[in-house]
Parts: structure tokens; C-alpha cells; sequence
């Protein structure tokens, strides 16, 4: 499939030329803005020591699993299983009653 694309004139290309150079100095100018924040982080938990070291660390896996209380489920979870296998015989069960 062919798209006619519209001819421009002078005026046109300037304006195309225009938007294009600004979008490519905004990006340049976001880029550059990440990576000033990205450098800063860095420096400010360099000079915390190990303190900013330790406060930029994500949870590990043990804390947040904790925290959600997940932990104590471990231990039910074969029930559980037990359980919702048990709920889909029985669902089943009226069907083939009926065969």
C-alpha cells in the first residue's frame, strides 16, 4: 500500500527540521537530568558510609515476606492445596452424577 505523502515547501521543512532538533535536545536534556540525579544518589550514600549503604538497600526477601505475613502460610500451604483440590472433585461431583 502506497501513502501520498504531502510535498512541503521551504517553510514546512524549516518547521519539520525545527521540531525534530527541539525533541532530540529535550531527550538530551532528560537524559542528562537522570543521570546528575542518578550521580547525586550515588555520592550521597558514598559519604553516609555504611549507613546510607544500608538505608538504600531494598528489603531482603526473609523482611518483606515477613512483613507481609506470608511466612506463617508456609507451613499451611499443603492444606490449603488439600483443600482447593478438594473443591474441585466435589465440583465436579453433580456432573458426573448425571452421566
Amino acid at each position: 500500500m502506497i501513502v501520498n505523502k504531502p510535498q512541503l515547501d521551504e517553510e514546512g521543512l524549516k518547521e519539520k527540521k525545527k521540531t525534530g532538533f527541539e525533541a532530540h535536545a529535550c531527550a538530551r536534556r532528560e537524559k542528562l537530568l537522570r543521570s546528575a540525579k542518578k550521580t547525586k544518589n550515588e555520592q550521597r550514600i558514598r559519604q553516609g558510609g555504611s549507613r546510607g549503604f544500608v538505608q538504600s538497600m531494598p528489603l531482603s526477601w526473609s523482611a518483606s515476606r515477613s512483613a507481609t505475613g506470608a511466612r506463617p502460610a508456609l507451613g499451611d500451604r499443603k492444606s490449603t492445596v488439600a483443600q482447593a483440590r478438594m473443591k474441585n472433585i466435589a465440583s465436579l461431583a453433580p456432573i458426573c452424577v448425571t452421566c
